[in-house]
């Protein structure tokens, strides 16, 4: 102002930090100071990040490697299981493959070798006796026939029981659980082999301790029917056969067979499932020896076990828990 006059107007602008010449040297430090700072923890992560993919693909190409020897065959192949946990976890897993895949294997061939073993007793025996007609050797007699035809039974029941095995065990098998009156179960079991109970004075007992259960009634009877043809064929004249079915105290199902027949010896008891085992009391007797292994594979499909418990002084027991 001028003897009261405006005579001009002055203005001074925000401040800003940059206006300082020591507050722009400052910035211009610290901006060096980050992209060096910016350089160097790139490089040291660059660093790091390849000695870390480096830790993880060395085992990972391990892994790989022995996958691949154990697809074309190498199943003896034992994978180091080290490196990140995952890592670790699919090469423990891949060990684990191998030797499922060397067990079933070796139990393949036995399977093959015991089969062969089976069909050709009967086939033997099938051509002698034909070749004994041919030549005149042996006389064309009903008896033979009979006999021949018996021999032509067990190849078919064998081949019948590989199929029904090699179905069950197929990936695509499921069960179809239904509702079964567990009275309307034991009746039929029991007609199934009462012409034997009654031919060998056989006292079938039977107790349905609960109404009714869930489970595959096709399969589960196939299962009990050989658990059953085993009790019957070993149980001795006027001995005692039992079917039980029962809940215990977590509401599985219990399925027991009971026979007084002799008992299985104890080096046998842990092979009696086994695919075309037959101890040394089945040797002589008709049977494929897969009834057993059905029945097992049956229970293992309803998510169960099966079990056999045989003694001199309390018989031969087999326990499904469903």
């Amino acid at each position: 102002m001028q003897n009261g006059k405006i005579a001009g107007y002055y203005y001074s602008g925000i401040f800003h930090f940059r206006n300082d010449r020591a507050n722009n040297q400052f910035l211009d430090s610290m901006g060096r100071i980050i992209w060096v700072g910016f350089f160097v923890s790139f490089m040291i992560s660059l660093l790091f990040a390849l000695f870390f993919s480096r830790s993880l693909s060395s085992p990972a190409e391990t892994v790989a490697r022995g996958l691949d020897r154990i697809a074309g065959g190498n199943l003896k192949v034992n994978i180091p299981e080290k490196g990140a946990e995952e890592i670790a976890l699919i090469a423990r897993s891949a060990n684990k493959l191998g030797r499922q895949l060397e067990s079933e294997q070796e139990l393949r061939r036995q399977w093959a070798q015991d089969l062969a073993h089976d069909l050709r007793t009967p086939v033997a025996a099938l051509r002698a006796q034909f070749e004994g007609m041919r030549d005149g050797v042996l006389d064309l007699t009903e008896a033979r026939i009979v006999k021949n035809i018996k021999e032509i039974d067990r190849i078919e029941k064998l081949v019948a029981d590989l199929e029904e095995l090699t179905r069950l065990e197929s990936p695509e098998m499921k069960v179809k659980k239904r509702e079964i009156k567990t009275g309307d179960f034991i009746g039929e079991i029991r007609e199934r082999f009462l012409q034997k109970i009654e031919e060998k004075g056989i006292t079938f007992e039977d107790l349905a301790a609960i109404d009714s259960f869930w489970a595959d009634e096709n399969l589960l009877v196939r299962a009990v029917s050989n658990i059953m043809a085993n009790a019957v064929r070993h149980t001795d004249l006027e001995g005692v056969v039992r079917l039980e079915i029962d809940k215990d105290e977590i509401n599985n199902i219990i399925i027991s067979v009971f026979n007084s027949g002799a008992p299985i010896p104890g080096e046998e008891i842990n092979r009696v499932f086994n695919r075309l085992f037959r101890g040394e009391y089945a040797r002589n007797t008709p049977g494929s020896g897969l009834g057993l292994t059905i029945a097992r594979k049956i229970t293992e499909l309803h998510g169960g076990t099966i079990a056999i418990r045989s003694s001199k002084d309390y018989g031969t027991t087999v326990v499904l828990t469903l």
